[in-house]
């Protein structure tokens, strides 16, 4: 039902860069150049002008002009939720506007009582929707620290 295109996948690559970068405890705004975060994600510089231009615009990022520029985040990591960064990169989650919407009016159906996407998929979008809405950026942040932190305390063998 949800497809995460290739530039979906780097707005959440390079937005968790700026978040790893930005120190939450010393409220330190780290601002990082798109050539930074092009090196450490593998993301071509062209495209992700594109995606830091759009993520900014949705209110996501801000940017700094200069030799001392770069992007930070525009709110905190708790108040950008992974639902506003799909959205914001792809637009609608759901084809479907009753969906979507969440309106059975907007259904597109001969019989919208009866449509059968709707009566199907309602539920399932609901919940995914919502969830999307409860997952912060925070959270994938702490996410992706944690599984790294697991991974660096993994003794190295060899022989």
């Amino acid at each position: 039902m949800i497809r995460i295109s290739k530039k979906t996948e780097y707005a959440l690559r390079a937005l968790v860069e700026v978040s790893l970068q930005s120190n939450r405890e010393a409220n330190i705004e780290a601002l990082l150049s798109i050539q930074k975060i092009a090196q450490s994600t593998e993301i071509p510089v062209k495209f992700l002008e594109q995606i830091l231009l759009t993520l900014k615009n949705a209110g996501i990022l801000k940017s700094k002009r200069g030799m001392e520029g770069g992007y930070s985040l525009q709110r905190s990591l708790e108040q950008i939720t992974l639902g506003e960064i799909l959205r914001a990169i792809d637009g609608p989650l759901c084809e479907w506007p009753c969906l979507e919407k969440n309106d059975p009016e907007a259904c597109r159906c001969p019989d919208k009582l009866t449509c059968p996407i709707r009566l199907s998929f309602e539920p399932i979008f609901i919940q995914m929707n919502a969830l999307l809405k409860e997952t912060t950026l925070a959270q994938l942040t702490d996410k992706i620290l944690l599984l790294k932190s697991r991974n660096q305390e993994t003794p190295q063998y060899s022989i």
